[in-house]
């Protein structure tokens, strides 16, 4: 529908009160109403306005970004080395000779070039003068103005003021944090809002079933399909930004191994969060790819079998997993069954290797030279 003299349109939002219990939304033009009506209801009488500020600035109609705040300390920074190059351009090279003074050549890049002079008019250089300090003490102003504004300083300067403890410098960088913490918490404040206004809509809108695909730890996507009042109720999302560790990644190492000594946390969990997580090696990290691909075969149906130089730690380790997850709880029992068997002979497997390493073992020959433990025998074999 088109409507004349329409070239912009506004709307109105007014929270529920003693006039208008329901609230009001009214969409108009620069001439003409286009509606008048209440509040929709799945808004639950809230504006679905999602205010994330940055910076808010005194006598401002809206809040800044930060990059929009260092523009102008960024062109003043560049004008302030502008003057030190050119400085330096104008007064370096410069070349003093007598008055009048004649030179057989002009001085060249080339290497062992003969320059010849009258006796007493020799030309020589002198160093030329630095540049005016205070043009230095401009670019150290401005970085600070920088730092402040962005709440980003570089604690390693700091050591020029004899702070070089190493408690004192994470205090710095938890003082930049804090100036960012209200910040954080209200952008925090806000995308929860918004998840819970995008539940409220999907509770009244979907009418017709969706799908939902939710991949996490276990080893197969868990699908499903919801309508509206599945999501019905009462519900609360919080948000929150980054984590719980320390920012610095000598203190967030420190920090996971405690967790890992106090038994918080196992080895394997510490060292995928310390990013150490190739330690473990290479090959297990295939074997346990490779295991997440059989289980997915084993969910079809299909009898995977063991093989013998698998690894059969991280195969078991996988399994595990995915046995205690809800995605196995799931199944038929002649997969789960089928599941379980295929663990059991990856079990064989270990302890068959666990005897042959002990018999190995200094004090244990093998008796008499002969075959050593004999592979597990698959279903049907």
């Amino acid at each position: 529908m088109k409507y004349k003299n329409a070239s912009r349109i506004f709307e109105y939002w007014e929270t529920p009160g003693p006039k208008y219990p329901q609230g009001r939304l009214v969409v108009i033009t620069t001439t003409k109403i286009l509606s008048n009506a209440t509040i929709p209801p799945e808004y639950k009488g809230k504006i679905p306005l999602f205010n994330i500020d940055y910076l808010d600035l005194m006598m401002a109609s809206f809040p800044q970004a930060m990059v929009e705040q260092l523009i102008s300390l960024q062109e003043e920074y560049n004008f302030t080395l502008t003057k030190i190059h050119n400085y330096k351009k104008a007064m370096n090279g410069k070349l003093k000779v007598p008055n009048k003074a004649k030179l057989s050549s002009k001085y060249d890049e080339e290497v062992g070039q003969i320059i010849f002079y009258e006796q007493g008019q020799e030309p020589h250089f002198d160093v030329p003068p630095s540049p005016p300090q205070f043009l230095y003490d401009e670019l150290a102003r401005i970085r600070r103005d920088m730092e402040d504004i962005s709440a980003v300083h570089d604690s390693t300067k700091f050591q020029q003021k004899d702070i070089r403890s190493g408690k004192a410098i994470e205090n710095l960088d938890d003082l930049d944090n804090n100036a960012l913490s209200p910040i954080l918490i209200n952008i925090e404040q806000q995308l929860s809002f918004f998840a819970e206004t995008i539940l409220d809509i999907i509770e009244a809108k979907y009418v017709e079933p969706r799908i939902l695909a939710i991949t996490g730890d276990q080893e197969a996507a868990d699908v499903k399909t919801f309508k509206g009042p599945d999501v019905a109720g009462n519900r609360r999302v919080k948000v929150n930004i980054g984590t719980g560790m320390p920012i610095n990644k000598t203190d967030r190492q420190m920090w996971i191994m405690g967790l890992a000594d106090k038994g918080y946390i196992d080895k394997a969990k510490a060292l995928e969060l310390m990013e150490f997580a190739d330690l473990s090696g290479l090959y297990n990290s295939i074997d346990e790819q490779a295991q997440k691909m059989e289980t997915s075969e084993i969910l079809t149906g299909t009898i995977v079998e063991p093989n013998e130089w698998d690894f059969h730690q991280a195969h078991i380790k996988v399994i595990e997993r995915f046995i205690k997850g809800d995605q196995f709880k799931k199944q038929e029992p002649q997969i789960q069954q089928a599941i379980l068997q295929h663990r059991s002979l990856h079990q064989q497997f270990l302890r068959a290797e666990m005897m042959a390493a002990a018999n190995l073992t200094p004090g244990n020959p093998p008796e008499g030279g002969g075959p050593g433990p004999q592979a597990p025998q698959g279903p049907g074999a």
